[in-house]
């Protein structure tokens, strides 16, 4: 298998902490990709151009990240995804919110980056920052769900506190916002799978 991967995407990095903690490295060529320069051979896996796009053992390509976990939790061991009733339906609402943010963020950080000093809209960052306090105070309040063993909101919630200090440290201190959220990164965010894909600018 293929991984079309990205070391500063959040999105990607759920997927390569996925492949670590299921021992699925010796299954899977990770590709290091640019999506703004996607090459001929991504865009046939992925005609959007983005990353994580993996590219499965029968040559199917697969792409979102959480329905390359989904794929990839289904091939070994123990599911880190619930697969039915009340404990899918925390997971889903946990991932709606994590994801949510990384894309508030993510446009933040396209706001800031990759236009035109002239062309941004200070408003619009205002409006996602605002959304991202109101996000964190919400995972605060969700911290019991995340009680227990590793499953892939656990990995969602910490690639989305380690984005935020990636791309949107100026706009918010989610540390200081809420300790109750900073005492269980602190925990957490140890596992080797997290220290080993830590992203760095």
């Amino acid at each position: 298998m293929k991984l079309y991967s990205s070391q500063l995407s959040p999105f990607a990095r759920k997927v390569r902490i996925l492949i670590l903690e299921k021992s699925l490295q010796d299954q899977i060529t990770i590709i290091d990709s640019n999506p703004y320069e996607a090459t001929d051979e991504h865009l046939r896996a992925n005609p959007l151009s983005k990353v994580p796009t993996l590219v499965a053992a029968n040559g199917e390509c697969i792409y979102d990240s959480y329905v390359i976990c989904e794929y990839l939790d289904a091939l070994s061991g123990e599911h880190l995804m619930p697969q039915s009733g009340e404990e899918r339906l925390l997971a889903l609402r946990q991932l709606a919110l994590t994801d949510g943010m990384l894309q508030q963020t993510f446009n933040i950080a396209v706001e800031l980056n990759r236009r035109e000093e002239h062309e941004r809209s200070m408003k619009w960052v205002k409006r996602w920052a605002e959304s991202l306090v109101r996000g964190v105070d919400a995972l605060a309040d969700s911290l019991p769900g995340y009680e227990g063993t590793l499953s892939l909101p656990h990995i969602g919630l910490v690639c989305t506190l380690d984005y935020l200090d990636l791309r949107a440290s100026d706009q918010l201190d989610w540390r200081a916002q809420q300790p109750a959220l900073k005492a269980w990164y602190d925990d957490f965010g140890q596992r080797p799978a997290m220290q080993q894909t830590r992203p760095v600018s």
